[in-house]
């Protein structure tokens, strides 16, 4: 397939769409579906094929096989007027009818990615040049001019397959076949690409609208119902079926079976704190400032706990904070005397260094008894059932020790907000796996 001269240079420096000189490309055309009424087979409904088909009409003209059968719209077994009239209506159509949305074309050497932002507005990305270009254009019958700032014109004749598919005829040049692929937000989801995500085959991306980077290297995004697809710099491309989870994690299936687990991570730090999607850490991996003091438990802190103590009094549950916020001198003099009592290494497992201690937050206590013995009580079963519901987690869950990095704590209750509690809580993970973070020393 041939391309102009300066629409190769879009590609590859994205400076100008322009038909000046054809080059060639490597589509395969005999891949492309075929257009009905397309007689001369160019993949576009042109004057030239109305004329085609009135010589043949009126008997000056012939039909090869395929032509014949590509004229033969309504599939009769003859060509007649009434496939004269489908012509006519299909070349109205192409007339009155511009693209809106996001189109996936291929027809060049690897993929474009064309926005249709309105009736004169757009742009298109190139997944290979991780690039994306603005462009204006204008319509005339079925012929629409593509111009960007600064660069010359390049043309091409639409013409419709379906509502879902159409080819651009390029002047100059070749055709670019187009499939609808929506718009910037899922489908049905209401997750957007943008930001930064995890996933769990290892692999690191950032969106802005679906397009950014995969482990470094350019990606584009396009999808239509559940049907996801990317397309790599490198001009390979994979579609699976996404499932979403919650506003911070979806799945995608792949077509090879392989299932990609992808955790949306944003961290941001200020002032010497770490926040992940938001929320304030302190672990074995992320510290707060020894200068760092809230004052005791904060106002929201309180006001959900209040809520929660009166709830479970109510149940016939009484509950008190036994240690709530510390200070960074009163959590190292704790630390170190479990280290002169049990050793580094034990102490390690049931103890935070200081620094890395959620209670110098000012939103995390210990409630009740902070030993083994409130394992199993009401109280103790009480609160894992219901604190969720007033924006707490139980922050070192049974089993999970080699994630959160510290034993399991029932009397350990920490402090999101209602909404990030119930996702959590739903989520069955811990608030490290379902972040995307880890929890390890590195000192």
């Amino acid at each position: 397939m041939e391309l102009t001269k300066k629409i190769t240079a879009l590609l590859l420096s994205a400076a100008a769409l322009s038909t000046a000189i054809p080059v060639s490309t490597c589509a395969d055309e005999s891949e492309m579906p075929e257009l009905i009424s397309d007689i001369n087979d160019d993949h576009a409904l042109t004057v030239q094929d109305m004329v085609l088909m009135s010589k043949y009409l009126l008997g000056s003209g012939e039909l090869e096989e395929e032509a014949f059968s590509r004229a033969d719209s309504n599939a009769d077994g003859s060509v007649d007027t009434f496939d004269l009239a489908n012509m006519r209506h299909s070349y109205i159509y192409n007339a009155s009818h511009t693209p809106a949305g996001k189109w996936e074309g291929t027809g060049f050497n690897g993929e474009r990615v064309f926005q249709f932002d309105d009736s004169e507005t757009g742009s298109v990305s190139i997944p290979a040049r991780n690039v994306t270009i603005p462009f204006t254009i204008r319509t005339n019958g079925s012929k629409i001019t593509f111009a960007l700032s600064g660069g010359a014109p390049a043309s091409a004749v639409i013409s419709w397959i379906d509502s879902e598919h159409f080819y651009l005829e390029w002047d100059g040049s070749k055709s670019e076949y187009f499939t609808y692929s929506g718009n910037h937000t899922i489908v049905d989801t209401g997750l957007e690409l943008n930001g930064n995500y995890i996933s769990n085959l290892g692999d690191t991306y950032s969106f802005e609208k679906n397009a950014g980077k995969c482990n470094g290297g350019p990606v584009t995004v396009v999808s239509k119902n559940k049907e996801i697809k990317f397309i790599y710099g490198n001009g390979t491309s994979q579609t699976g079926v996404y499932s979403p989870v919650d506003k911070y994690h979806f799945t995608i299936i792949w077509n090879d079976g392989t299932v990609e687990k992808f955790t949306r991570r944003e961290i941001k730090t200020s002032n010497g704190l770490t926040y992940v999607n938001g929320i304030l850490i302190a672990n074995k991996t992320y510290s707060v400032p020894q200068s760092y003091d809230p004052g005791g438990l904060t106002g929201e802190f309180m006001a959900a706990y209040n809520e929660m103590i009166a709830d479970a009094y109510a149940d016939g549950i009484t509950l008190w904070v036994c240690s709530g916020y510390r200070s960074y001198s009163y959590q190292s003099k704790l630390y170190n005397n479990y280290v002169y009592t049990d050793g580094k290494a034990a102490a390690d497992t049931y103890s935070a260094r200081p620094g890395h201690s959620e209670h110098q937050t000012g939103l995390a206590a210990d409630i009740n008894s902070a030993d083994e013995s409130f394992a199993g009580t009401p109280e103790a079963k009480w609160l894992a059932a219901n604190c969720w519901k007033y924006g707490f987690i139980i922050r070192y869950p049974k089993g999970k020790e080699s994630i959160t990095g510290y034993i399991y704590e029932p009397w350990h209750i920490r402090y999101l907000g209602k909404e990030n509690a119930k996702l959590v809580y739903e989520s069955g993970l811990t608030l490290e796996e379902y972040l995307g973070i880890d929890s390890v020393y590195s000192y």
